[in-house]
C-alpha cells in the first residue's frame, strides 16, 4: 500500500493532536514517511506490544515448549499509541505483535508496514472458524485484513426471567429480543417497572455509553452514522427517559447497584459476556433466575473498550511464530465464548451456539482513522451531561452537528483517497 503513505502519516498524526485539544486545531503538513529499507536485526526475540497487560498461562506455555525464542513485552498508554508505532516504524524496530483495543484500531485500517492477515490464515486456522462479521471488521477498503481479533466480548442483555413473566412480558431471549427493538416498546417496559420501583437499565448515562462501547461512528465509505439507525433510536430513548424522569441514577459496580441487584429491584443490565461471573459472585442465590439475550433497540456488537485486536509488522522476521502464538492467546483468551455450553446463573442452554450466532449478524460499520473524533464529541457530552446538563434532543443534534462540521475536511480526502480510488 505504498500510495497515499506520507498523506495517511499527516492524516492520523492530525487526529492525534486534535484528541487532545477541546478546539478544532489549524494543521500544518507533517512530512513523514516510513523506511522500507530499515529492517530490524534478529535477535531471536518476539516484541509485543499490548495497551493492556495480557500475560496468560497460554504465553508461558508456548515460550516454554514451543520455540527457543525469548519474550519481550512491553504495555504502552493508549495515548501514545500512534505516535509510539510512527516512531517504531520509521525509525526503529517495530514490534512484532500490537496489541490494541478495538476503539483503536481505526487509526491503523489504512497505513503501511502491517502484514495482511489473509496470507497466513489457512483453511486450518482457528480464524477461519471464527464469525465472518467479526474476522471482516477489520478488512480495509483495499481488501487487507490488516487486523485479527484477539479478544471479543460480545455485549448483551442480562435479565430477570421470571420477573418478566409474572409482568406479561415476553421472557424467552428470542421474543424478548424481538420485543426490545422498538423504542415505544422498550420505553413501556421501563415505565411499567419504574412504577413498581424496579429498573431495566443502571441510568440514562449507561444507556449512552452502551451505544458508544458497541457502535462504530463511520461506515465503510467514511459516512457518519450516530444520526441514524439503531444509534439514533438509543439517544431518543434516552431524552424520553430523562423527561419522564425515569432516572434510575445507579451503577451495578457499586454497592448501591448490587443492593438494588439483591433486592429484586434492578432486573435487567448489559454487559459484555463476563457478566455471569459477576453475577455468580454478587447474587449466587438467583442461580437459574437469568437469562440473556441481545441488547435492546436493535443495538448489537462486542465492547470495544475491552476488545483487543492484533496487529502484526510486515518488517517482522519471525510472522510465522508470532501468527502460532496469537492463534494460541486467542484460544485461550475466548474460552468461554468458544466452549461455555451452559452456566449456573443462566436458565438457558447452548450458550457457545448462542455467541457464534450472535456474533454472526451483520454490524454496521467498522473501525475507521475518524473515530477518535467521534470519541472526543462524545465523551465532552457525556461529561456535560456528568455535570447535569439535560439529556435532550437538542443535545444530541449540537453534538453531531460539531463532529459533522469538524470531520468534513478529512473526511473529504479519506473519500477521495480511498473510497473513490478503491471504486474505481
Amino acid at each position: 500500500m505504498a500510495k497515499g503513505c506520507r498523506l495517511v502519516l499527516f492524516i492520523l498524526l492530525t487526529i492525534t493532536l486534535a484528541a487532545c485539544e477541546q478546539k478544532p486545531t489549524d494543521y500544518e503538513p507533517i512530512s513523514v514517511s516510513a523506511n522500507p529499507l530499515a529492517m530490524p536485526a534478529e535477535d531471536e526475540t518476539l516484541l509485543i506490544w499490548t495497551t493492556a497487560d495480557i500475560l496468560t498461562g497460554s504465553m508461558d506455555y508456548f515460550f516454554e515448549n514451543e520455540t527457543d525464542m525469548k519474550l519481550e513485552l512491553e504495555v504502552i498508554n493508549p495515548a501514545e499509541v500512534v505516535d509510539r508505532y510512527y516512531e517504531a516504524l520509521t525509525y526503529k524496530r517495530p514490534p512484532d505483535l500490537f496489541f490494541i483495543p478495538d476503539e483503536y484500531v481505526g487509526l491503523f485500517s489504512e497505513i503501511d508496514g502491517l502484514v495482511d492477515f489473509n496470507d497466513l490464515i489457512t483453511e486450518h486456522s482457528l480464524y477461519q472458524d471464527l464469525p465472518r462479521p467479526l474476522m471482516d471488521r477489520y478488512i480495509n477498503v483495499e481488501g487487507e485484513r490488516y487486523g485479527v481479533p484477539l479478544t471479543y466480548f460480545p455485549y448483551v442483555t442480562y435479565y430477570r426471567h421470571d420477573l418478566l413473566e409474572s409482568n406479561g412480558f415476553p421472557s424467552e431471549p428470542e421474543a424478548l429480543a424481538t420485543y426490545m427493538e422498538t423504542k415505544a416498546n422498550y420505553f413501556t417496559m421501563a415505565r411499567t417497572f419504574v412504577d413498581q420501583e424496579k429498573f431495566i437499565f443502571e441510568s440514562n448515562q449507561a444507556l449512552l455509553q452502551l451505544g458508544l462501547r458497541t457502535h462504530y461512528p463511520f461506515d465503510d465509505n467514511y459516512v457518519y452514522q450516530f444520526d441514524t439507525g439503531s444509534f439514533e433510536q438509543l439517544i431518543d430513548v434516552v431524552s424520553l427517559f430523562y423527561q419522564a424522569d425515569i432516572r434510575p441514577e445507579s451503577s451495578i459496580w457499586s454497592s448501591h447497584g448490587q443492593y438494588l441487584l439483591q433486592n429484586d429491584q434492578l432486573i435487567m443490565f448489559q454487559m459484555p459476556t463476563y457478566g455471569t461471573a459477576h453475577l455468580e459472585r454478587w447474587v449466587p442465590e438467583q442461580a437459574g433466575k437469568w437469562r440473556m439475550t441481545q441488547l435492546p433497540l436493535g443495538l448489537n456488537g462486542i465492547d470495544r473498550e475491552g476488545s483487543m485486536v492484533a496487529l502484526m509488522s510486515e518488517k517482522s522476521h519471525y510472522q510465522d511464530t508470532a501468527f502460532k502464538l496469537l492463534q494460541a492467546m486467542t484460544r485461550d483468551q475466548n474460552y468461554q465464548v468458544l466452549n461455555e455450553s451452559s452456566h449456573r446463573m443462566l436458565d438457558q442452554e447452548n450458550l457457545t451456539s448462542y455467541y457464534t450466532d450472535y456474533l454472526n449478524e451483520s454490524m454496521t460499520g467498522r473501525p475507521s482513522m475518524l473515530d477518535l473524533y467521534a470519541r472526543r464529541h462524545w465523551y465532552n457530552t457525556m461529561f456535560d451531561i456528568n455535570k447535569g446538563v439535560e439529556m435532550t434532543p437538542l443535545l444530541f443534534n449540537k453534538t453531531h452537528d460539531r463532529l459533522k462540521e469538524e470531520i468534513r475536511l478529512d473526511q473529504r480526502i479519506l473519500i477521495d483517497h480511498f473510497v473513490s480510488e478503491a471504486s474505481e
